[in-house]
Formats: structure tokens, C-alpha cells, sequence
């Protein structure tokens, strides 16, 4: 397996900020497969822009990103660990 991710964030108002990130990546289950292979086995990106709403309970995060399979919203809520 191999990721990265790149974020930035910049303030909108008050407890919220935008952000713009890209990230790529991917699995591999062949442990002859190589990083730089071809088809199935080559490394995916994406990139896209979200929200980030600053909530007593945790940050509140609504990303929409355009990747190879086109595109995708995620919700989330919390930290991250």
C-alpha cells in the first residue's frame, strides 16, 4: 500500500475554513506488483475542494473530489486518530 495526501486550508468565517487537497494512492494484493506499473496496478489520484466546520463535538468535514471513478462527496465528523 502507498498514500499521500496534501491539504490547505484557509479561513471563511468564524469556526469554518475551506480547503483545497489532492491525494493518491493504492493497493496492491500481488507482492510482485511494483509503484510504477501500468493499468489496474498504477497509483490513482484525485483532488477536490471541501468545508471544515469547527463544532463543540469535533470538526464537522464535507469534501467533493473528481478522481478516476469521477465524482464522489464524503461526510464525516470527529478527529481523526
Amino acid at each position: 500500500m502507498v498514500t499521500a495526501s496534501a491539504e490547505y486550508r484557509f479561513p471563511i468565517v468564524k469556526k469554518v475554513q475551506g480547503v483545497i487537497f489532492s491525494d493518491i494512492g493504492q493497493v496492491w494484493s500481488d507482492q510482485n506488483a511494483t509503484v510504477y506499473g501500468q493499468g489496474s496496478m498504477g497509483i490513482k489520484a484525485s483532488a477536490g475542494v471541501g468545508i471544515r466546520v469547527a463544532t463543540p463535538i469535533g470538526p464537522i468535514r464535507l469534501d467533493l473530489a473528481k478522481g478516476d471513478e469521477g465524482i464522489k462527496t464524503h461526510f464525516s465528523f470527529g478527529g481523526q486518530f
